[in-house]
């Protein structure tokens, strides 16, 4: 027995010894991954040959140009050929077996007869470089940011991180305007698809909708191509979620904020629900169960007490509640792989993020002028306490395999979730309820929105049909939004010692929409042998979608009874209750409107071919058309009480848009853009609806009257691309509208005159013509020192000019024609939302070896227009606004990473201007940011 177990001692011992001996003979082994691309054109090149020399490990690239090479640790030669290209030769390939080592090769024709290329090979670090490489090989005229820009920023959504591109501006902290024309004349798209808005009033998605923790990139297609949308007049914005990783990749980080002028101050706030929190209300605010949602039969009758019975089923709170306002706080987590099942390549990326945030401003001021007064007198001049409590969460899921190498399926669903709980409490001047008495206002506003888009592609490579690649997608997106009971009141003080009240407008709005988009897309890229090389492709596919939209609201007003006068209260609850209701003190109306509900649908079917040709050495031409048949159908009706007349509406129209661009490269670094296109812009779905909404003191109106706006579209571009990640561009462009669609304030005998009317109208033409000027660089030019340090610079000006023509046709419960000199102000007039120039720049310090990084960023534009006057009135503009933002990042242990975020440092005010008098003036604070995050 000792013998035994002293044998087994001595054979566990002497091989304890050997497992580091054995260890040693077992190498380790590593990755290369990288993209193999066509240097002329920077598309992808499928099939190309990657040898390590002196071994016989090798691979070819797949569908995306990609390839994946395994060996032992070491140092090698790679060499990358492909039929027609020159050959490339990298050295000092090294392979290690922590990280794989990425690679990005460029081979070029064989017939710019440059022979067998050797080069150093390079780490791909840089996420902007790897943009600046895409861009200089792009067939358009774009710009973008990446995601190593947005976190170098500190931006918190999409939106925050668009407006550092070049021509971009953001308009309500949500809405993007590309070289300063409106949202029409954009599109945008969720991961190559389309996807619908969930706001009423506008056609594109706000971009304070997607965090920025999901985007791994927006680009900026500014030249309309065929196999883009016909309406990408101003540009196609990209929008790109994050990709499959190539190894395991994990991401926690977390972070609180803290905003000068809301947080620990007590601020005005409803009573909410018990999921606020997830941005969903739980019922509380809802419409009564057992009402119509819709305008099918009236809610109320004549009989008092059935009214009562009705309005005691609502909440009953009016006068908002205080609370302090807490910390901000945001969370966010990754995680993504590729692997294998079996023998089945996965790939896989999640995320969830979610923020909540408040923001307060405690002396917003609301006004309008009065046109019979002097200057400073006010039809009603309100000072304003709001509040917004906002909630945003969402989850990404991308998943990706391959059957084969020539066939590739992914699928990609993205969900989306905000909120924003509004309090505002206003007191001033009201000229309309006299002016002896002063008014209070207090709005209870409660919205959600949400977007689903889910999409399932292919990409195929077929060597059998002369090297075509197909490539189609199918989506299913749907966006939401929620309005339940938005509660206004406007009362009169009539005793400032007993703080009586005289109630004048109490008003409850219910509304539910409901966009639903079906795209379809397939594309077909043939290579075509010009001169003996590959130097053509011609490109053709089809596009179908199909989009519904249900839109029903309620709208609900107490007023005085017959019994009860004008006598006065001290808390609007005590008139608004069910008991005043039956005794007939209070009247309780249903004031549902035939137009308040509609249903709309938009049919889309389209076709392109293009032809992508480098008929000779340095020159490109990229040129074909796109067929688009769409037809707009929409259903309504009018009248206030039924039985409503019925409303349709049809716009069915088939385009022809062309498309030309070429591309000069006197040198591999530079080019030389010149662009042609003609594009359109469709009236929106809301806007053609009749429906009417109150928003404070606007009443907006749609107009089943507007047309078609056709645009042509003229680029010159010159850019050179320095060193990798470095730019500079200059741009010119020019644009021809015919029949703009622009906002305008419409006439008082359209609505009640306690409130500004505003709608929709066609003028006669317009045009904007304007240049772009970006820079990045580093300042090393100056001194080796100042390596780390390297600066961005981009600044738009533009001039545009409309031109109103000699009649507006207007929708005001009717259609109505006005003589333009009879209604508008200014017969001529920048177009709406327009600015003469934006400007940002940005100074960046960066140590990769030390992982810090620190950036300075300034942002302003010119003053815009925002609503055209209508006689007497002038048009209001937004003034200029000066932002500057300071982000510090610093890696710490490797796998740590803190990030301190400063905002708004200026703190300059957002202000409306008509005339000389201001219409609405605000301040946002300045906001500090801590997070901490964890990486591997």
């Amino acid at each position: 027995m000792r013998r035994t177990a002293l044998g087994w001692s001595l054979t566990l011992l002497t091989l304890t010894a050997a497992a580091p001996t054995w260890a040693q003979e077992a190498p380790a082994t590593g990755q290369v991954k990288g993209t193999i691309t066509d240097a002329t054109t920077g598309e992808t090149l499928i099939g190309a040959n990657l040898l390590l020399i002196g071994t016989t490990t090798g691979t070819t690239t797949d569908l995306d140009g990609r390839f994946t090479l395994t060996a032992p640790a070491g140092r090698y030669t790679l060499r990358v050929s492909y039929i027609s290209y020159t050959s490339k030769t990298v050295t000092g390939v090294v392979v290690t077996p922590d990280k794989p080592l990425a690679l990005s090769v460029s081979l070029s024709p064989e017939a710019l007869n440059l022979g067998e290329v050797t080069v150093e090979a390079a780490l791909v670090r840089d996420n902007d470089a790897a943009l600046l490489t895409v861009r200089r090989h792009a067939a358009t005229v774009s710009d973008g940011t990446s995601a190593e820009q947005i976190s170098r920023s500190g931006d918190g959504d999409a939106a925050e991180a668009v407006k550092r591109v070049t021509g971009i501006s953001v308009v309500g902290g949500k809405y993007v305007y590309v070289r300063g024309l409106a949202e029409r004349y954009s599109n945008t798209q969720l991961n190559g698809v389309s996807i619908p808005s969930p706001e009423p009033e506008k056609k594109v998605v706000p971009f304070d909708l997607f965090p920025s923790g999901m985007i791994d990139q927006i680009v900026v297609s500014k030249t309309f191509m065929p196999d883009q949308p016909g309406t990408s007049t101003a540009g196609l914005i990209q929008v790109e979620t994050k990709d499959f990783p190539d190894h395991l990749q994990l991401a926690f980080s977390a972070s609180s904020g803290y905003n000068s002028r809301s947080q620990f101050r007590t601020a005005p706030s409803s009573l909410g629900g018990g999921t606020d929190f997830l941005g969903y209300d739980d019922g509380t605010r809802g419409l009564p169960s057992g009402l119509p949602t819709g305008t099918d039969k009236p809610t109320l009758t004549s009989s008092p007490a059935y009214n009562a019975a009705v309005a005691a089923q609502f909440d009953n709170q009016w006068t908002a509640s205080q609370r302090t306002v807490p910390l901000n706080q945001g969370y966010a987590f990754t995680v993504g792989n590729s692997t294998q099942i079996g023998a089945l390549p996965l790939g896989y990326a999640a995320s969830l993020t979610y923020g909540s945030d408040w923001s307060y401003r405690p002396d917003e001021i609301d006004a309008f002028p009065n046109p019979v007064g002097s200057p400073d007198q006010y039809a009603y001049r309100l000072s304003s306490q709001k509040s917004i409590y906002s909630v945003t969460w969402g989850g990404l899921l991308n998943l990706s395999t391959r059957l084969g190498q020539n066939t590739k399926l992914s699928t990609k669903t993205v969900f989306n979730r905000s909120a924003d709980d509004e309090t505002r409490v206003s007191t001033g001047s009201d000229a309309f309820y006299g002016s002896d008495g002063v008014a209070a206002a207090t709005r209870l506003r409660y919205v959600g929105r949400s977007i689903l888009s889910s999409t399932l592609s292919g990409d195929h490579f077929l060597p059998s049909l002369g090297r075509l690649t197909a490539d189609w997608k199918a989506s299913y997106s749907e966006a939401r939004r929620d309005e339940p009971d938005n509660r206004e009141s406007l009362v009169l003080f009539t005793d400032a010692g007993t703080q009586t009240r005289v109630a004048q407008r109490q008003k409850r709005f219910f509304a539910n929409l409901t966009d639903r988009e079906v795209n379809g897309v397939l594309n077909l890229s043939l290579p075509i042998s010009l001169f003996g090389d590959e130097r053509a492709k011609i490109k053709g596919g089809a596009f179908v979608s199909s989009k519904t939209r249900d839109f029903a609201a309620r709208r609900y007003d107490y007023t005085y009874g017959d019994n009860l006068g004008s006598t006065e209260f001290t808390r609007i609850e005590d008139f608004t209750t069910p008991d005043n209701i039956a005794a007939g003190l209070t009247n309780f109306q249903d004031l549902t409107r035939g137009s308040d509900a509609y249903k709309a649908g938009e049919d889309n079917l389209a076709g392109y071919l293009m032809a992508d040709v480098v008929p000779v050495l340095k020159w490109r031409f990229i040129g074909g058309f796109r067929v688009e048949h769409d037809a707009i159908d929409l259903h309504s009706a009018t009248g206030n009480v039924p039985p409503y007349e019925p409303l349709d509406q049809q716009l069915t129209r088939t385009d022809f848009l062309p498309s030309l661009n070429l591309v000069y490269s006197p040198v591999e670094s530079s080019n030389i853009r010149v662009g042609y296109s003609r594009t359109i812009a469709r009236p929106e779905l809301r806007e053609l609806a009749p429906f009417r909404f109150d928003d404070y003191r606007t009443s907006t109106f749609g107009n089943p009257f507007l047309e078609i706006t056709h645009i042509q579209n003229l680029d010159l571009r010159w850019e050179t691309f320095p060193r990798i990640g470095e730019l500079v561009a200059v741009s010119v462009f020019y644009k021809q509208f015919d029949k703009p669609i622009e906002t305008i304030l419409l006439p008082d005998p359209t609505t009640t005159a306690d409130v500004r009317p505003i709608g929709y109208a066609n003028s006669e033409s317009a045009y904007s013509v304007g240049t772009e000027l970006e820079l990045r660089h580093s300042l090393d030019l100056i001194a080796r020192l100042l390596a780390p340090l390297s600066v961005s610079l981009n600044l738009s000006l533009i001039h545009s000019e409309l031109t109103q023509g000699d009649s507006v046709i207007v929708y005001g419960g009717s259609k109505q024609v006005f003589p333009s000199r009879a209604l508008v102000t200014h017969l001529k007039r920048p177009l709406n939302g327009q600015s003469p120039y934006v400007v940002n720049t940005g100074l960046t310090y960066s140590r990769p070896t030390s992982g810090t990084d620190v950036t300075l960023l300034y942002n302003v534009f010119g003053r815009r227009l925002r609503t055209v006057g209508t006689d007497p009135y002038d048009d209001i503009y937004e003034q200029p606004h000066h932002q500057l933002d300071l982000s510090a990042s610093q890696r710490v242990l490797g796998v740590l990473n803190v990030k301190l975020n400063i905002r708004n440092l200026l703190d300059d005010s957002y202000d409306f201007k008509l005339g000389d008098a201001v219409t609405n003036s605000y301040r946002t604070g300045r906001s500090v940011s801590l997070a901490i995050g964890y990486s591997l």
